[in-house]
């Protein structure tokens, strides 16, 4: 999902199905991992959200998060803004400057918003 590819290591245990759960927020990346039953399997982890953030950015902080914590065997990334059918529509403070309520980076925008992430995401 969004260009990230979680490695599996040869001595993962592919019976636990250990979930990357991140919250992206405005202000903070909020994560943890999980198993089937919502049993944490790391502490909660929180980072201040990296502004300006370009679509690149993002995939990078979000695969250096998953680098932190229990290999996992997939991944659910909540995202604001507006989704509609797989699809991510707009991301209002992820063309910001410096986040919520700051200028819009004018680069951004002129992509588009995030129009990398403007294709459906893949159904597992």
């Amino acid at each position: 999902m969004f260009g990230i590819v979680l490695q599996v290591g040869e001595d993962f245990d592919m019976s636990e199905r250990l979930t990357l759960s991140i919250d992206c927020g405005g202000l903070f990346l909020k994560s943890c991992v999980l198993d089937d039953s919502g049993t944490m399997h790391s502490k909660p982890n929180r980072i201040e959200t990296p502004y300006p953030l370009s679509p690149e950015r993002f995939v990078e902080t979000i695969a250096g998060i998953a680098a932190d914590l229990p290999k996992s065997y997939r991944a659910t990334v909540g995202m604001p803004g507006m989704i509609r059918n797989g699809v991510v529509v707009a991301t209002p403070h992820y063309i910001t400057t410096r986040g919520p309520r700051t200028r819009i980076d004018p680069e951004l925008q002129e992509h588009g918003e995030i129009s990398m992430f403007k294709k459906p995401l893949e159904r597992s």
